[in-house]
């Protein structure tokens, strides 16, 4: 879509509206207070507070949101902060993992989490992470792409919901409601940076200059109408953590160099660019709705949102002839990946009805990326090789359908709560090729082919595929007694590309006491395989062993190559989920949960290991279905080849006392392949130990009079990282858990006006340096994967004026 499209939505939509966010939207509450307890997700029939939910829900309101100390307004970041099962990892050098860093809940993929706003899906990225290690292979939703200030409250479901919501709520669901405010409205001005000591070269560096401006205003439309729109313009400057290059060794080889006393000059110097990108955007968001009587409603919300980020890969020497042309570098070169990612949607409805209260809605969602690589070149075009280069266009869209109702009656005198609804989904992905030099073969034989950094997709790569799915569920809840709550709820799924689906949830809370209640749920899940990773494709051109060219390609799993060489038509993942908890919101003011579960799932999705021979060792050049693929000599497909179990528990305290507000939480994940899938060992890394075993986060919060203040320590678990590269080459390196302390204080003016300052990581910890065998010869003194980050101390300044 085009901006001047999507604009002109944006401005449509602001006649639309929304009241309370679809059917699964809570009832106006007397206070601001009661309205955070009560969450919409974790059941389709009627909203509940989160003691008398079956289900775990966290929520989070919008004070909480601006006072998380989440780095500059990454609503990633911001979760990171506040759920302990919540990981959010700062890759760097991972191509356009940089641009569009994924996140995971409970341990698990990205897109095993499913992202609701006002209770309506949210379209993914359209592009595929191939080479991070968080949720490689998977195409997330952009979180980032989403202003803080435009959300009245986050929910946090943690348990498995697909017979509720549909494919990939496996993990949990974020539901992000929007504000809805009819007047008023603040603006709001930040900046922060970081400023830390790093020892592996003995600096203290301030760099990360972090611009934040937000603006929220509510307008009535009528006696009974509002919108709410909020703006967003966020500039961040980048972050260097690398270290003193020692120079690789084979860099010197004279068959690669000119000279290889001419190194001499790199060693010791800091050549590499380690952390977070350069990035700048800007979000548009309106929220809306209006009564047009008695028992109509529409409603509506539409975003624009657009950023564009510069990550850097591995720096080029200067007189390797091999990846460089001196003429053109003679002091070498990191080449930059430079994205540009577009997010709109247009959601519209309406509801309405007396007995038997029905919703119905349209909603549009899109993701364009733009991928060019810039400060590179193609060492085998030689000099006259440009150093800019378009590597592809990328571009994801859905359009829903959906149709609920639900109504309250009575059966056998037993209360019963019924929600009935349809969908129908259809989703496009498209992608087109890039310039010809970012992939051609030049006159320069032995030199590298292509743009360096990352190569550009070509014809026979470029896409454009689409799918159908239509799906019916129904959820029913008994008030069987008046301490016992009993619900059910079945889906059904039918995809065009790979076949249909049938899942099921039980659930169950039974309430001691008015203040204690036990609670279980148990379900089946599914995530169905994106769009993206049944379609995707990709070729590469390199120098292999012995100088061998080698072209190398990732294929749809459905292609005759992939086909000859053992791939078959990916299947949904299938999931099934049980928890066991208990609640008590105690009179003194103390509220406790503590769930236990275990998430089984079976036929993950993920990426094969490169394949160059067939099962009778031919080749995969010389075999008859390599004709459609001239000169390919490897490839990898996705695949359903592994089945995980996670275990854990979570554990959430909140006490009130007088002016004070404390909060306790605690998660512990454990993931483990429990079949005998052949994948390497970074693979089983990515699956089972990259992300942090526990988590701790311990809050405090103090208001008096237009003071306030919010400290909090955050414990973060061990984590670990192997490499394999080749050989029987597999170093190894456990991270031991960090502790970080964040401070936000704040103080409040007669007038409206604001202003705060606060840190995060404000001890200025660092995780464990790397072993040398990690490092890369001293450029990567820290680890990406380290849940703490490797940026040290951020501090920051913030004014708001309310209104």
């Amino acid at each position: 879509m085009s901006h001047k499209i999507a604009m002109t939505a944006l401005v449509t939509a602001i006649g639309a509206a929304l009241a309370s966010q679809s059917a699964f939207s809570a009832e106006n509450d007397n206070t601001a207070q009661e309205m955070e307890k009560i969450a919409v997700v974790g059941s389709r029939v009627a909203p509940r507070s989160v003691h008398e939910s079956p289900v775990p829900i966290d929520i989070f309101d919008a004070e909480s949101l601006e006072k998380s100390g989440s780095m500059g307004g990454e609503l990633s970041q911001l979760l990171h902060n506040l759920v302990p099962s919540f990981n959010f990892p700062r890759q760097s050098n991972s191509d356009t993992a940089d641009i569009v860093r994924p996140a995971q809940l409970r341990g698990l993929s990205p897109d095993h989490t499913l992202v609701l706003i006002n209770g309506k899906r949210r379209h993914t990225t359209a592009i595929l992470n191939t080479v991070g290690k968080t949720g490689r292979g998977s195409a997330p939703v952009d979180l980032n792409s989403i202003p803080m200030s435009a959300i009245k409250r986050i929910e946090v479901l943690r348990d498995g919901a697909a017979a509720q919501y549909g494919s990939d709520a496996i993990a949990g669901v974020i539901n992000i409601v929007l504000k809805d405010a009819n007047e008023g409205g603040k603006v709001s001005l930040t900046y922060g940076e970081h400023n830390t000591n790093f020892d592996p070269t003995d600096e203290h560096l301030k760099d990360g200059e972090t611009v934040l401006a937000t603006a929220n205003a509510g307008f009535s439309l009528g006696d009974d109408g509002f919108i709410n729109a909020t703006v967003q313009y966020r500039t961040r400057n980048a972050t260097n953590r690398a270290g003193f290059d020692q120079v690789p060794g084979w860099e010197m080889d004279p068959e690669w160099s000119w000279s290889g006393a001419s190194f001499d000059a790199a060693v010791g110097n800091k050549n590499y660019t380690v952390g977070d990108p350069d990035e700048e955007g800007f979000s548009l968001f309106a929220n809306m709705g209006k009564t047009l009587n008695e028992s109509i409603e529409l409603y509506g919300f539409a975003n624009l949102s657009e950023r564009e980020a510069r990550g850097s890969n591995f720096y080029r020497y200067p007189h390797n002839t091999y990846d460089n042309v001196v003429e053109i570098y003679p002091n070498g070169y990191i080449p930059q990946s430079v994205g540009k990612t577009t997010d709109t949607s247009l959601v519209f409805g309406v509801k309405g009805g007396d007995d038997w209260y029905w919703d119905a809605s349209v909603n549009y969602g899109a993701n364009e990326f733009e991928l060019d690589v810039e400060n590179s070149l193609n060492a085998s075009i030689g000099v006259n090789s440009p150093t800019s280069f378009h590597i592809g266009n990328f571009a994801y869209d859905q359009v829903l359908l959906n149709f609920d109702v639900t109504k309250s009656l009575s059966l056998a005198d037993v209360p019963v709560a019924l929600a009935l609804g349809v969908e129908y989904r259809n989703e496009n992905y498209k992608t087109t090729q890039g310039d010809e030099a970012s992939y051609a073969l030049g006159s320069n034989l032995g030199a590298a082919p292509g743009s360096q950094g990352i190569q550009g997709l070509r014809p026979e790569d470029a896409i454009d595929v689409d799918r159908d799915a239509i799906s019916v569920y129904v959820d029913i809840e008994f008030e069987i007694t008046d301490e016992l709550l009993v619900g059910t709820a079945v889906r059904y799924e039918d995809y065009s590309d790979f076949g249909d689906t049938l899942v099921s949830k039980l659930t169950a809370r039974y309430a001691i006491t008015d203040n204690i209640a036990l609670r279980t749920a148990l379900s089946t899940g599914f995530r169905a395989p994106s769009l993206i990773q049944n379609n995707y494709q990709a070729t590469s051109t390199d120098f292999g062993e012995m100088g061998a060219l080698s072209t190398f390609a990732i294929l749809p799993a459905t292609d005759s190559l992939a086909l000859a060489l053992g791939a078959e038509a990916l299947n949904p993942e299938d999931s099934d989920n049980i928890s066991v908890g208990l609640s008590a919101n105690l009179d003194m003011g103390l509220n406790i949960t503590l769930d236990f579960y275990r998430i089984d799932i079976d036929d993950r999705i993920t990426l094969s290991e490169g394949l160059f021979v067939d099962q009778n060792g031919v080749a995969v050049s010389d075999m008859p279905e390599a004709s459609n693929h001239p000169g390919i000599n490897g490839v990898q497909f996705f695949s359903n080849n592994v089945d995980t179990r996670t275990k854990g528990l979570d554990l959430v305290m909140q006490y009130t006392w007088n002016a004070f507000d404390f909060s306790f939480a605690y998660n512990k994940n454990d993931t483990e392949i429990t079949n005998d899938s052949v994948i390497n060992v970074e693979e089983i890394n990515t699956l089972e130990t990259v992300a942090p075993d526990n988590k701790m986060i311990l809050a405090g919060q103090w208001s008096s009079g237009a003071w306030s203040v919010m400290t909090r320590a955050t414990r973060y678990g061990k984590t670990t990282r192997v490499f394999d590269f080749g050989d029987g080459y597999e170093p190894e390196q456990t991270y031991s858990g960090n502790l970080s302390i964040d401070l936000d204080v704040n103080y409040v003016f007669e007038n409206g006006l604001s202003f705060a300052i606060g840190a995060n990581n404000l001890l200025d910890e660092y995780p464990d340096e790397s072993i040398e065998d990690i490092a890369y010869f001293g450029n990567f003194p820290y680890d990406i994967i380290p849940p703490l980050g490797m940026n040290g101390r951020y501090i920051y300044a913030r004014t708001s004026y309310t209104f």
